[in-house]
């Protein structure tokens, strides 16, 4: 989870002491719960607005797991064992039993007692809520919210140390919640029922999330570490219990099983005690029959009861108790541009040949495959292009943008007619995330646009053995996606850069900030694919397009305009790194060489026209600021000292001092701001101070 505020950790402040300095703290007991609420993951609790409308419970179903966990929980004391974890299949009500749980306890609340603590619900695409940066946080200042008592000593930790929100987790759980319930007699207080939701949507930061070789390792660890500091938490006995849901991935169940949990931990499989075909049933109903009031009869027309009896009973037997498969059903036939009734009969009489029975989800993807049907026969290839581009631009969206919009986008980057992306979409609309956009403009880290309302279709769509002849391959989007974008940039150059508050046209701008990111993870098949892709670079002015993203500022951060990669003379560099081809070839060699002298050419350009440089500085262009910290950490540790006096930017960077001084200073400033701010090897660091001593004199 990432913070969604910043804060000045010495306005008004006194007696701080950090290190070798002493500051004067004076956070008043509003300053501090307000600074806390600032580092908090708002997004993530039960009742946000960035969850709404949450999910939850239709009445009367999931009632035995709502009632397992009623049981389990208790006001007076803490059960003996502290843990619940409920676990299911992606698609099996886990997080609207969660909410609804968290919903109910809140609606206990009598006085100043309310039976809820805390709540967390992760989610995978949210970088508000997708890692634990802020988890002990946005429990500890709940618990200042939900028990009274344990107020005061929250602020007093945060006045005392407002810098231990950048500590440690296991620091912060310590100053920030242990300490504060030790200073009370907890044996006298009524316990309350912390509920973490979605623990295997905790995947680490987003940016780390998507380079796949970090991602499995990242996310287990991550994970586990949630569990270890809850673990840690319970073993003061404080009055708390614990309700934990998430899929069943072994590595959680391992750590459940694990002796630090040993009978601390009651399990429930969601999958197995609940009757999933009843409340299947009884959802369906009421969905139906609410469709059922919105049909259109022609004038004579027979108005027979709809759906029958027997297409009931025959859906309930395809939904197999899966709830997310019954949602799916509702969402496609409730299609306002369909005929309800049709699309109803269509899933129920077409065959199921081909579905692997032996999963769970074989209703689902049969689902999925009759979706994928409902699209005619001569859009399926274009239906299948647009897919893999979603697939392959997860991250380039926030959910600021809509999906349309989005789409717009796609369209404008691939060629195609504007229009015809969502046009061809329209086939897919029970899958699609039916939020067409959302107004979140004062979150300062928005989650990434979700183009499906489950995973668990784009996991469909990349299996072939599931989806057969409707799979999509990821990969053909990144080609598709980069070679779009070089031709969009192929229009730059540097008359028409803009600079300061101007934009480019928004397929120059989404082309200029993401083309290297699509180029660098693209697989090609084989050196004859990738040969033939190559020369494409040669063909746009690169120079102006790297000054035109250094002159802008990120819309959704997540991607860098040009990776570290693009300039590393090594092995590494993403012309050839993972590639099919020999760094050695000709070719990748010519390339390697026209991107280094272009990116160094962008940098001399704006080090040689002080407007436009004085321009991003003072608009704190992240890009610039990055681009040039990582070219001269490149150049500190890959380049000998005495073949600086050949590397074209530094010299640039010297002229600049001496013409300019007060721009040399604040482009210096910048670079040690953001190597400050990075984890760097610290065996390179000497290195580092010796580029800067050799910028700042003549010799």
């Amino acid at each position: 989870m990432t913070s969604s505020a910043s804060f000045s950790y010495f306005q008004g402040a006194q007696n701080i002491t950090t290190g070798s300095l002493t500051f004067n703290n004076n956070i008043s007991v509003c300053d501090a719960l307000q600074y806390l609420h600032q580092h908090c993951a708002t997004g993530a609790m039960h009742n946000s607005d960035e969850r709404f409308p949450p999910p939850s419970c239709h009445p009367g179903t999931r009632q035995v797991a709502l009632d397992l966990i009623i049981g389990w929980y208790s006001q007076k004391k803490r059960p003996k064992k502290p843990f619940m974890w409920v676990h299911a299949p992606a698609g099996y009500g886990k997080t609207t039993v969660a909410q609804t749980i968290s919903n109910q306890l809140e609606g206990q609340t009598n006085g100043n007692f309310t039976p809820l603590g805390a709540t967390i619900f992760f989610w995978r695409t949210s970088s508000n809520r997708n890692n634990p940066s802020h988890f002990v946080a946005t429990l500890a200042y709940q618990f200042a919210m939900s028990i009274p008592e344990l107020r005061p000593f929250i602020e007093n930790a945060i006045k005392h140390d407002p810098m231990v929100v950048d500590k440690s987790l296991e620091v912060q759980l310590d100053r920030l919640i242990v300490q504060p319930f030790s200073s009370l007699q907890i044996d006298a207080m009524p316990n309350r029922l912390v509920v973490i939701d979605g623990l295997d949507e905790c995947i680490n930061s987003v940016a780390e999330s998507r380079i796949e070789k970090k991602y499995a390792e990242d996310r287990e660890h991550v994970q586990m570490r949630v569990l270890d500091l809850l673990n840690t938490l319970q073993s003061h006995r404080v009055p708390l219990s614990f309700l934990i849901l998430s899929r069943s991935e072994p590595w959680i169940r391992r750590h459940f099983e694990s002796e630090p949990f040993q009978d601390l931990v009651e399990v429930v499989d969601l999958y197995k005690v609940e009757n999933h075909l009843n409340d299947v049933e009884r959802y369906c109903r009421a969905e139906f029959s609410r469709i059922a009031k919105t049909l259109d009869y022609e004038p004579g027309e027979a108005t027979e009861k709809w759906p029958s009896e027997e297409q009931m009973q025959a859906l309930f037997r395809a939904t197999q108790g899966h709830i997310l498969y019954a949602s799916t059903v509702i969402r496609h036939v409730d299609d306002p541009y369909d005929d309800p009734r049709q699309r109803l009969h269509e899933i129920i009489t077409k065959p199921t040949a081909g579905v692997v029975h032996s999963t769970p989800f074989s209703s689902l993807h049969e689902l999925y495959r009759q979706i994928m049907r409902s699209c005619p026969d001569s859009c399926r290839a274009l239906l299948t292009q647009v897919i893999e581009e979603i697939l392959a631009c997860e991250w380039c969206f926030s959910q600021r943008t809509s999906i349309s919009a989005a789409l717009r986008l796609l369209d404008r980057i691939s060629g195609r007619a504007p229009g015809r992306g969502m046009k061809v979409l329209r086939a897919l609309h029970a899958v699609l995330r039916p939020v067409d956009g959302e107004d979140d403009a004062q979150d300062p880290n928005p989650r990434a646009l979700d183009f499906f309302v489950h995973s668990s279709f784009a996991e469909f769509l990349e299996n072939p053995q599931l989806s057969q002849h409707f799979s999509a391959d990821r990969q053909q989007g990144y080609k598709r996606l980069s070679l779009g974008c070089i031709r969009c940039m192929s229009s730059i150059t540097k008359q028409t850069i803009v600079f300061g508050s101007e934009e480019p046209e928004e397929g120059v701008r989404f082309a200029v900030m993401n083309w290297a990111w699509f180029w660098a993870v693209w697989k090609p098949v084989d050196e004859e694919e990738y040969l033939a892709c190559l020369p494409k670079i040669f063909q746009m002015d690169l120079t102006a397009s790297i000054v035109q993203a250094l002159s802008l500022e990120p819309q959704w951060p997540l991607v860098k305009p040009f990776p570290i990669d693009l300039y590393t003379p090594g092995p590494g560099n993403l012309l050839f790194c993972s590639k099919p081809v020999a760094a050695s070839n000709p070719l990748v060699q010519k390339g390697i060489a026209f991107i280094k002298s272009s990116v160094e050419d962008a940098f001399i350009y704006l080090l040689t026209t002080p407007s436009h440089l004085d321009s991003i500085l003072s608009l704190e262009r992240p890009a610039f600021r990055g681009e040039m910290s990582c070219y001269l950490w490149a150049v500190s540790t890959s380049v000998r000292v005495e073949a600086w006096g050949s590397e074209r930017v530094l010299q640039a960077l010297r002229v600049l001092r001496r013409g300019r001084h007060d721009l040399f200073v604040r482009v210096i400033q910048r670079v040690e701001d953001y190597w400050t701010s990075k984890i760097y090897e610290d065996s390179y660091l000497p290195q580092r101070k010796e580029l800067l001593a050799y910028l700042h004199c003549d010799s």
